[in-house]
């Protein structure tokens, strides 16, 4: 496998590879009955080939901002991509209010332009507030955290941000730190591997899609934007709470508020019942044990607050789509 911006060899053949170039691309490269695997996204048909779910990594991002409980959103990127129609389909079946920037600075914040900062600024000052931003990479990310200082907004008071890729470096030292979203890259270099080799024994070619790992949460958005203090506090409550034994009445009482009072206004300010919220932490927080440790089932189970590991089978897959072990099998690179 060579990397993106190398030249390709002369005089040298192989019975297989794996790259990020267009089919067309690997010219004097491959012999002609060569098997080509391709990673990412060239803008060109492949057939075979590893990637992102770019929609589900759109999606991702605007479930953790939606669970943050903003109202008013914003994709930095073009929003006929993968990434943004994920992210916008998202917000629009939450009903939320998703805002366009426009198509000038959108382009302006690709990674390869040196963008004028100034006018991106201009935008989001205009923009309602509190305001969350879903950005198409981690560079993006860092340029909208950079933009929001200029404009005087405070991130993530003002502004929440999340990024993509997880670029550790640019993530922590960026001021505040990026939240971002995972993608596994080193799961697609695994998965194609492993697709090349099966094609070298005459399997034939295949696309995989590879889902997102998870949200890491740094500072852009380690916030909650919830107007009714009893919500909010009711949410705290649940994230402090949730491996343990917790019920509605329990919450109710911690506040303290009437529990029918409570669960109308948390379910007309976030869009889902306190019983959802408590199930979503609770299976959030799985997905990240899974994804990062090697604890056993029974152990994540109990951490993450299921009375069994039957229980925490079900639940994690009517809302996952798939089992613990699938999924760790999934997120984890051998």
């Amino acid at each position: 496998m060579l990397p993106y911006d190398q030249a390709l060899p002369a005089r040298w053949i192989a019975d297989g590879g794996i790259g990020h170039y267009p089919p067309d691309d690997w010219h004097g490269l491959l012999s002609p009955k060569a098997c080509r695997v391709t990673v990412g996204y060239s803008g060109q048909p492949s057939p075979a080939r590893v990637r992102s779910d770019d929609e589900g990594i759109g999606r991702l991002g605007a479930d953790h901002l939606l669970r943050l409980g903003f109202r008013h959103f914003v994709f930095a990127g073009e929003l006929d991509s993968d990434r943004g129609r994920g992210f916008s389909e998202a917000i629009r079946s939450a009903e939320g209010d998703l805002l366009e920037m426009p198509e000038p600075l959108a382009r302006s914040a690709r990674p390869q332009h040196t963008p004028a900062l100034d006018p991106i600024a201009a935008w989001l000052s205009d923009a309602p507030k509190p305001l969350a931003v879903m950005a198409m990479h981690d560079v993006q990310a860092r340029l909208m955290s950079q933009a929001s200082r200029i404009a005087g907004l405070r991130v993530p008071d003002d502004v929440a941000i999340v990024g993509v890729d997880n670029d550790e470096l640019l993530c922590d030292m960026s001021d505040p730190p990026l939240s971002s979203v995972e993608q596994g890259k080193q799961q697609i270099g695994y998965e194609a591997a492993a697709l090349l080799d099966r094609m070298l024994d005459g399997a034939p070619a295949e696309q995989i899609l590879l889902p997102p790992k998870r949200v890491v949460v740094r500072q852009s958005s380690d916030v909650l934007a919830i107007d009714d203090p009893d919500v909010e506090s009711a949410v705290r409550y649940i994230r402090a709470h949730s491996a343990g034994s917790l019920t509605v009445d329990q919450i109710a009482d911690a506040i303290p508020a009437a529990r029918r009072t409570l669960e109308r206004r948390f379910s007309k300010t976030m869009g889902h019942t306190i019983l959802d919220e408590i199930i979503r932490v609770r299976v959030n927080n799985a997905r990240d044990l899974l994804a990062t440790t090697d604890r056993q089932l029974p152990h994540v189970a109990e951490s993450c607050g299921f009375n069994s590991l039957k229980h925490f089978h079900e639940v994690f897959r009517r809302n996952v789509g798939t089992t613990p072990a699938a999924f760790r099998r999934l997120h984890r690179t051998n």
